[in-house]
């Protein structure tokens, strides 16, 4: 999409990243002649932010008075478990929003351990708003998982300043992620949005690998169809449980359909589930008794 002016920047994957990795293959056509140089030289840059967060989340555990050998067990399982070091030797909007997502849990790990005085601190919270645009920016369904974190914070028992500040970030958050960047900074660089139910995903995942196993009944055809606007044989050759675009790719989902029939599903499943664990139970006290 970069090289290719006829063909819009969408946003289906973060613009942000595009316009990256496009930033760093002209830097590599400009001084060798050849894309991949540039690309590679972003693979390098991103080991090196990995490592420093890696190394500095295991140091951070200090502060829960964990023992330096279990942190450096730690460090050592984050540099040495193959798939870590791959994972960060590819380029993807996950290897870019990883070090963010790790910041981004030190410091709530940080406002709960210090009762949330932290966030009283004008670095601390402006470090922290910072990390959660990158890593909205670099992962879309990042803001959702950076508002719901802040508004579960909320619920802690917290003083009235606190509060007030973590509320402050939720909507300046918001404000800069669901206004500004879409209504403006990507109609400037007329950049044609995604689809909007990323945050849905699961749910539809799920629903999906439900109706591929043919738990439903002839019944709910036409709940599926409001859902995914496939019908059940549709879904079963578009579903795949690594890649949720086929199932999610449907613009048009009924939402109180999805989320009844997910709900139910999975009122369906704990009941079953606690069934089992019950058998479970009564089998083994039965075996005690014996």
């Amino acid at each position: 999409m970069f090289f290719s002016p006829s063909q819009p920047i969408s946003d289906h994957h973060p613009f942000v990243t595009t316009y990256l990795y496009g930033f760093f293959a002209n830097i590599g056509m400009r001084l060798g002649g050849n894309a991949i140089m540039g690309l590679f030289a972003l693979i390098i840059l991103q080991c090196c932010i990995a490592a420093i967060v890696f190394a500095a989340a295991s140091c951070y555990l200090q502060r829960w008075d964990i023992s330096w050998p279990i942190r450096f067990g730690i460090l050592l399982f984050c540099a040495l478990f193959p798939f870590i070091p791959g994972f960060f030797c590819s380029l993807a909007k996950d290897t870019l929003c990883a070090p963010w997502f790790v910041l981004f849990c030190i410091l709530n790990a940080e406002i709960i351990r210090t009762r949330g005085q932290s966030v009283q601190s004008v670095k601390f919270s402006s470090f922290l708003f910072i990390v959660m645009i990158f890593f909205s920016l670099t992962k879309r369904t990042g803001i959702y998982i950076s508002l719901m974190t802040l508004l579960v914070l909320l619920l802690f028992k917290f003083s009235g300043k606190i509060r007030a500040i973590l509320s402050s970030l939720i909507l300046l958050t918001m404000t800069i992620m669901l206004l500004i960047i879409p209504k403006a900074v990507m109609l400037a660089l007329h950049v044609t949005p995604g689809e909007g139910n990323e945050i849905l995903v699961a749910p539809l995942q799920q629903v999906a690998n439900i109706a591929y196993r043919g738990a439903f009944s002839e019944g709910d055809a036409d709940n599926l169809h409001k859902i995914f606007g496939m019908s059940s044989k549709q879904i079963k050759k578009a579903y795949n449980p690594y890649v949720a675009d086929p199932i999610k790719s449907y613009k048009s989902t009924d939402m109180p359909t999805l989320l009844r029939v997910w709900a139910t599903q999975g009122v369906f499943i704990c009941w079953r589930m606690s069934g089992i664990f019950l058998l479970i139970i009564c089998y083994h006290c039965w075996h005690a008794g014996s």
